[in-house]
């Protein structure tokens, strides 16, 4: 059984990033409000989104004070290397399953790195693709996390705990405080925050939110995760059965060694 904490770990990791987010937030929304003329002006770089508040209205403030060159430059390549620190991660995720069905290192990380060019092509080239691809799969965030309680709670939290996580015997007050997430606040906490999502959608665009073409749209949501499922169910179960002649091929093998 792994020995990392893996609950401790999961802490640490949710703590320094909101950590991170909120210290970032207390260092660029008052120096927007601080460096621009007026309450207008201000609100209007915090409206231009991700994309125009880092490479557009950012470096327009940090040229206006003192060695502003030099900390710009710093602030690019710390964000260069938070992107290259969470890109790192996800390869070696994906890669791994690859590795775990017989390609070597190379080929899988290969195979990973083609199909992240192509399907982040027109991501590259689309500033509304990659606002809409941001929206539906920073949505698809919470979805993921929920297939991940609903599994857990499918296979049973104690059984969970005691495969997977626990390094030692777990104790019953943990084994309570596990179920009592699992079970009840944190689908409780996932219907909140993607309702509340939804809700939001709908006030964005009361006309249109059911469009699955537009960007910021209910519809646009609603179709690419279903069209997705799809193919994840579709995919499962052809390997499913690959799976399953593997197994009955080796079992003949055996039977006649």
């Amino acid at each position: 059984q792994n020995q990392e904490n893996a609950v401790g770990n999961s802490f640490l990791t949710g703590i320094g990033n909101n950590l991170a987010s909120i210290f970032a937030g207390l260092a660029i929304i008052p120096t927007v409000f601080a460096l621009t003329p007026d309450f207008g002006a201000a609100m209007g770089m915090l409206k231009a989104g991700n994309q125009g508040l880092a490479f557009i209205s950012l470096p327009k403030l940090f040229a206006q004070m003192p060695a502003g060159i030099f900390f710009v430059s710093v602030f690019f390549l710390a964000l260069f290397f938070a992107a290259m620190s969470s890109l790192i991660s996800m390869f070696e995720l994906a890669s791994r399953v690859l590795i775990d069905f017989g390609l070597t290192r190379k080929k899988a990380v290969l195979w990973i790195g083609g199909i992240t060019f192509l399907l982040g092509t027109p991501s590259a080239l689309s500033l509304t693709f990659f606002d809409n691809q941001d929206w539906v799969w920073g949505l698809g965030l919470l979805l993921s996390g929920f297939f991940f309680i609903f599994i857990v709670n499918r296979i049973g939290p104690e059984t969970f705990l005691n495969r997977w996580v626990l390094t030692s015997k777990a104790k019953k007050r943990s084994i309570v405080m596990f179920k009592v997430l699992f079970r009840l606040l944190m689908p409780l906490q996932f219907l909140l925050m993607i309702g509340w999502w939804f809700f939001q959608s709908v006030q964005w665009n009361p006309k249109t939110w059911w469009q699955p073409f537009r960007t910021f749209s209910l519809g646009t949501v609603i179709l690419q995760w279903l069209a997705v499922i799809f193919v994840g169910i579709w995919a499962a179960n052809k390997f499913d059965r690959w799976l399953r002649k593997q197994l009955t091929k080796t079992k003949v093998l055996d039977e006649i060694r």
